[in-house]
């Protein structure tokens, strides 16, 4: 996965080592009040809310603002800014079998706190292709 100061790059959140994208792959994101920590990929069986959390990947440290509250913290370009979470929350992101990222808050009901970010096609077609 690809990290630019606060940002992570939803294209690129499936990417495994010398593999291709895992499709239905989740990661975990513990979001604190000056840092969030992002786990290592992880299958939709072994990973997930009620299933269990990742082991860590990495952690970037920024203070957390809360403003996905009111507005989504991914832009049109795929970007996803931690700096816009809620602190002591945690998220999930999972790249769908129909070729979006699917950004939710655990403590979701089902249609607050979620965000979908729909890959563009040519992204899709080389992920699927490899």
């Amino acid at each position: 996965m690809r990290v630019d100061g606060t940002r992570l790059d939803l294209r690129t959140m499936a990417n495994r080592e010398g593999r291709g994208p895992l499709i239905g792959g989740r990661r975990h994101l513990g979001v604190g009040g000056s840092m969030v920590i992002v786990s290592e990929l992880d299958s939709p069986d072994r990973a997930g809310i009620n299933i269990a959390v990742p082991d860590p990947w990495i952690t970037i440290h920024c203070i957390t603002h809360g403003r996905d509250e009111h507005r989504s913290p991914i832009d049109q370009g795929g970007w996803l800014d931690v700096s816009d979470l809620t602190p002591w929350r945690e998220y999930w992101l999972e790249l769908d079998a129909l070729g979006g990222i699917r950004v939710e808050r655990a403590d979701s009901d089902g249609t607050d706190y979620r965000w979908y970010w729909p890959m563009p096609y040519d992204s899709w077609r080389r992920i699927k292709c490899g």
